[in-house]
């Protein structure tokens, strides 16, 4: 049986997004580099962060997304980002539910949990936005927690 992990990249101050919701600066690592992910044409890496990102993908079985960060993401495009089962913890499902290949789970976070678990098999199970990782926390239901520190990448530093 796998685990449930948080893996997310966080900048030094505690960000994991732009105010907005978007991605932005934080995530250019995944699209700045030189090397191909093996999972998908969208990934270009250094050859370090490749590694470490094909090693953290290669263990994923299952996602549990919160509403927001579906919605932020514009449900990306109604097509899943990667080929295994998300689940989106949500009050009320889209109205486009029935036309989009992810599973909106209503009954909470547990029962989110517990069907990405089952989803996932041998695998483990991410988690995607910073409130679904504050919920599965307090459900005690959080195995591991990675957080890769982004750096701003140039500039003038404290002490030179």
């Amino acid at each position: 049986m796998g685990i449930v992990l948080a893996s997310h990249s966080v900048s030094l101050d505690g960000f994991i997004a732009q105010r907005n919701g978007r991605a932005g600066p934080l995530h250019e690592w995944l699209s700045t580099g030189e090397h191909q992910s093996r999972h998908g044409d969208n990934f270009k890496l250094s050859d370090t962060s490749r590694d470490v990102f094909d090693g953290l993908i290669d263990r994923l079985g299952a996602t549990i997304v919160g509403r927001k960060t579906y919605d932020d993401s514009d449900g990306w495009g109604g097509e899943l980002p990667f080929e295994w089962p998300y689940f989106i913890v949500a009050h009320e499902p889209p109205a486009n539910a029935d036309e989009v290949p992810f599973t909106f789970v209503t009954e909470g976070v547990e029962r989110a949990v517990e069907l990405a678990m089952a989803a996932a098999g041998e695998k483990d199970v991410s988690l995607m936005g910073g409130d679904i990782v504050g919920q599965v926390v307090s459900a005690g239901l959080l195995d591991e927690i990675d957080i890769d520190i982004v750096p701003l990448g140039d500039g003038v530093r404290l002490l030179d």
